[in-house]
This record gives structure tokens, sequence and C-alpha cells, in this order.
């Protein structure tokens, strides 16, 4: 996803315990789309860990008013 440009940023919070969360920020062509590239990343798949889908769209964004 990163070579094709898809992949907008990825990373986790600080922590090891159960609070401890990622979040991975993509572009799909739709949320039918979003949830194929989220089942089929490895730890989702293996039950490493869990995925849960929240569309999101930019409202504001640094550097975008002139």
């Amino acid at each position: 996803m990163l070579e094709e440009g898809k992949l907008i940023l990825a990373g986790k919070t600080g922590g090891m315990d159960e609070k401890t969360f990622g979040i991975v920020i993509f572009e799909a062509d739709s949320d039918e789309g979003a949830k194929l590239i989220m089942k089929s990343d490895p730890a989702v798949a293996e039950g490493i860990m869990k995925a849960e889908l929240f569309p999101y769209n930019v409202a504001l964004m640094r550097g975008s008013v002139t």
C-alpha cells in the first residue's frame, strides 16, 4: 500500500498494555474495499490484532489555506 501511494500513515500508541492501539489511515475506493484490506492484513487474519473501520473525511489540513 505504501508503494501504491494508498497508505497515508500507520503506527501505534506507546506501551504494550490493554490500552495500546494502532491506527492505519489509507485510501480505499469504498467501505467494502477498506474492509477487505483490513481483513487481509496478516496480523488481523491470524487473530493477533482486531480491526475496526472508521470512515473519515478530512475537513481541514495544514497547508490547505492560502
